[in-house]
């Protein structure tokens, strides 16, 4: 979410930003990024699909629906980079939990 010369006006401006566009509060984008974070294994913040299915198994998720998740991957991952960073994982999602039935539908 940024580069290290980053100022933290720059980072609450870019997070407010997310907030609008998502419709997902601050606290939960935290919490979100929080559990994105322990996800990435590597130094990089980004997950693949292998981070991506521990964290399904550490958060119970059922198998039956592990193929749905991972049809998301795909759609999450724009670039086609066999990774999700984190902006692409929340645009991703934000539909599913905060959008209207149309874009629920649409999705």
């Amino acid at each position: 979410m940024g580069n290290a010369t980053s100022t933290k006006g720059e980072k609450q401006l870019y997070i407010a930003a997310m907030a609008n566009v998502t419709q997902i509060e601050r606290k939960e984008m935290g919490m979100i990024r929080k559990s994105f974070g322990d996800a990435c294994v590597t130094g990089a913040y980004m997950i693949n699909r292998d981070q991506l299915a521990d964290a399904m198994t550490a958060a119970n998720i059922m198998p039956q629906d592990v193929e749905i998740l991972e049809r998301m991957f795909t759609m999450f991952d724009k670039m086609g980079a066999a990774a999700i960073d984190y902006r692409e994982f929340l645009a991703g999602l934000a539909p599913l939990v905060r959008g209207d039935v149309k874009a629920r539908v649409l999705f």
